[in-house]
């Protein structure tokens, strides 16, 4: 039995919030409420309030709702390990990169140019660091230009992109 499904009431609900829950069901269920009532109608509201009042017991009480939570929430987490599966061997179609029509793929050369020219020139300011002053600031200037360049390629790739995508 959910005590809070028989209190009408949520987890998150505070004590305040269950004991108005709790009043507000007694008050509806109690057999002295129903008076005029057949016998298995009254028989209903007694079993009603056996369910209520067990459920006040348990979660009127701090400890005990504290337990209670902790119980429904580990029931709640094997329910979810038992219908979890680590692969799924259903009959999938495998994944298949949509072709967008007119969409421009850069050329390979632009695209490798940022990281080669930074590296060219961090090697050129090596070996000029060691030899010759030209060849130091020749590595300076390209290690610059590398890094504008991986500013600039994408940029390019977007306009050329673009203009792939324009209907000729």
């Amino acid at each position: 039995m959910d005590h809070y499904l028989a209190l009408e009431a949520e987890p998150t609900d505070s004590q305040d919030q269950l004991r108005r829950a709790y009043l507000r069901q007694a008050r509806r269920y109690h057999p002295d409420q129903l008076t005029n009532a057949s016998a298995a109608k009254k028989e209903q509201a007694e079993a009603k309030i056996r369910q209520i009042n067990e459920a006040w017991d348990v979660l009127g009480d701090k400890a005990r709702r504290l337990r209670y939570d902790q119980n429904l929430f580990e029931a709640h987490t094997e329910v979810i390990r038992e219908e979890w599966k680590p692969f799924d061997d259903g009959d999938d179609p495998e994944y298949v990169e949509p072709v967008v029509p007119g969409r421009a793929k850069p050329p390979t050369w632009l695209t490798a140019t940022p990281p080669i020219a930074v590296g060219v020139g961090i090697i050129m300011t090596i070996l000029g660091a060691m030899t010759v002053m030209p060849l130091f600031v020749l590595g300076l200037i390209t290690i610059t230009m590398g890094a504008i360049s991986f500013v600039f390629v994408p940029f390019a790739v977007m306009v050329m992109s673009a203009r792939s995508e324009k209907p000729h």
